[in-house]
C-alpha cells in the first residue's frame, strides 16, 4: 500500500495517542494495537475521520467494538444464560483504515 499513506496515518496516530509507532501491519487490529478499547477507539475513529475527511456515515461501531461499562457485561452474561448468540465481532484493521484513506470511506 502507499508509502505516503501509511506515514500520513503513523504520524496522526502518533499524534492523536502520544505513541512513537514506527510501523503499522495491515493486519493488525486497531484496538489491540494501540491498546485503546470502547469511547477510546470511538474517539478515535471520529477524530480519524475528521483528521483526512473519511465519510463513517455507513461505519457501524458495534459491527466492530464491543461498549464499555459494566452494565454491557451483565446485558451480555443475560444473553448468554438465555441462550443467545453474541454476534462475533468484525476485526477493524490498519489495512481498514489505509484502505478508507484511500476511498475516502469508512464501512
Amino acid at each position: 500500500m502507499n508509502s505516503d499513506i501509511e506515514r500520513e496515518l503513523l504520524a496522526f496516530i502518533n499524534q492523536e495517542l502520544g505513541t512513537k509507532f514506527t510501523s503499522l501491519e495491515n493486519d493488525a487490529e486497531v484496538e489491540k494495537r494501540l491498546r485503546i478499547g470502547g469511547d477510546d477507539t470511538l474517539d478515535f475513529i471520529l477524530a480519524f475521520s475528521k483528521r483526512f475527511d473519511i465519510d463513517i456515515s455507513e461505519f457501524e461501531p458495534a459491527n466492530y467494538f464491543a461498549g464499555e461499562g459494566l452494565m454491557l457485561d451483565f446485558i451480555g452474561l443475560f444473553k448468554r444464560l438465555k441462550g443467545e448468540k453474541i454476534p462475533k465481532l468484525i476485526p477493524l484493521t490498519f489495512g481498514d483504515l489505509k484502505k478508507a484513506m484511500l476511498t475516502k470511506k469508512l464501512v
